[in-house]
């Protein structure tokens, strides 16, 4: 078992863990999924645990980034038309300078902006009455197109359905709803999620989904997706 910086927020005493499925910070970030691990810090898992690792890395040009990103050719993705490069494709936040990147060869698959504590994915600002909690950037963009009566969210992985960011945001709303994949990470999340909502007093439903939204998305188009989606917040 190593020690690190945790990757999630500004921390010098070294208070994340590294185990064999990934790390736990006890400064309040929680659970991080092993392949979060490897995008955020950049470094393999199998080093991170030989001892204590410090993981420094230089912030990223966000601004410079972003006006590299905003030049290159629109290329369709996951049905999106998304900013592409010859090593991938990017989904930036809306209303923020940070960006997701899929890598089409290189590990790990998704990497973040070096050095910055990734946001909430904001897909769609809707009513402040209900908002939807969505497993997966991809998946929340593609709601987000289809379903305008709600804000669409997602913290990213299941492993970040416990972030504080997450937490603070729904208590804006009335009613929370969120999904996940039907895995044992997405069903554990609801839970601790659902738990977490109730100890806040925050009225929260949960449901797992078979199919991820952007899935159904490329399948069958977001008329697929709003009629699925409208079903589970009936």
């Amino acid at each position: 078992m190593g020690r690190i910086n945790c990757p999630k927020h500004n921390d010098t005493v070294a208070s994340c863990y590294v185990y064999p499925n990934g790390a736990y910070c006890y400064a309040g970030c929680g659970m991080i999924p092993k392949r979060e691990l490897a995008q955020l810090t950049g470094v393999p898992i199998e080093a991170l645990k030989t001892g204590s690792h410090e993981v420094t890395r230089e912030p990223e040009d966000l601004v410079k980034r972003h006006s590299y990103i905003a030049s290159l050719p629109l290329q369709p993705h996951r049905g999106f038309r998304l900013p592409t490069d010859a090593t991938g494709y990017y989904l930036l936040y809306p209303g923020s300078l940070y960006y997701l990147k899929r890598q089409f060869t290189q590990l790990p698959k998704y990497i973040g902006a070096a050095g910055h504590r990734r946001p909430l994915y904001v897909a769609h600002l809707g009513s402040l009455r209900r908002v939807l909690v969505v497993e997966g950037e991809f998946n929340a963009a593609s709601i987000g197109c289809a379903i305008k009566d709600v804000t669409v969210i997602s913290p990213g992985g299941a492993g970040n359905f416990e972030s504080r960011d997450l937490l603070d945001m729904c208590t804006q709303f009335s009613e929370v709803t969120a999904v996940a994949d039907a895995d044992a990470a997405g069903i554990s999340a609801l839970m601790k999620f659902k738990a977490a909502c109730i100890i806040r007093g925050l009225p929260v439903t949960t449901h797992i989904v078979e199919r991820d939204a952007n899935e159904i998305h490329q399948l069958l188009g977001l008329p697929a997706v709003k009629a699925e989606y409208e079903g589970i917040l009936k």
